[in-house]
């Protein structure tokens, strides 16, 4: 659904079938500082030398632990967009239809399901700290199928009939029970052993 690399064997790459990006117009960045203030004067209980009599490498050392002062500035503070704020979210149907497989309708149904209820799932608003996005209540989402030429045809997803249909399409499918794998630490050292062999 989201793609794939088998970066450590075949090299393979498998790509989305569902992409969301978010962009914004208009953008100012910020900056932003900090200053790490330790919670005792460690030179005062004499736990750490003066800063003046000390090599960097042992300033660095001592910084790491938490015994000295350390400022932290012009750092990514974030931005202010001036502009509007946009998602995008593809459904890569040209993708969808390179899948092959034994019943390789059914599952490409199945996966169109997927990646259709993906795509209408709302945002969760928290992308990190300081940044919640919540969607314009006043503006609806466009969809729309973006054929070779260009062109574009408008559609509408109703999400509770999406749900119904992708739900049907699991069923054709036919969804494996959930089941318990247990973890072969000898199988992994025997892989390991084979790869340092090589």
């Amino acid at each position: 659904m989201f793609g794939a690399w088998d970066s450590r064997d075949t090299g393979q790459k498998v790509p989305r079938l569902v992409q969301s990006t978010i962009r914004a117009w208009k953008v100012s960045r910020l900056s932003r500082s900090a200053q790490y203030v330790p919670a005792l004067d460690y030179h005062k209980v004499e736990v750490v030398e003066d800063e003046s009599n000390l090599k960097q490498k042992d300033k660095d050392g001592l910084a790491e632990r938490g015994f000295l002062h350390v400022p932290s500035t012009n750092q990514h503070g974030g931005i202010v967009a001036e502009g509007p704020i946009r998602r995008d979210v593809t459904v890569n149907l040209i993708a969808l239809r390179r899948l092959e497989g034994e019943h390789g309708d059914a599952m490409r149904r199945y996966l169109l399901g997927l990646a259709l209820l993906a795509a209408v799932e709302p945002l969760d608003p928290f992308l990190r700290q300081g940044c919640m996005l919540v969607p314009d209540a006043e503006t609806a989402p466009q969809w729309s199928v973006v054929n070779r030429d260009g062109t574009r045809d408008a559609v509408t997803i109703d999400p509770k009939k999406l749900l119904e249909w992708a739900q049907g399409q699991a069923k054709s499918w036919g969804i494996a029970a959930s089941r318990s794998l247990t973890f072969d630490a000898k199988r992994a050292k025997d892989d390991m052993k084979k790869g340092l062999k090589k």
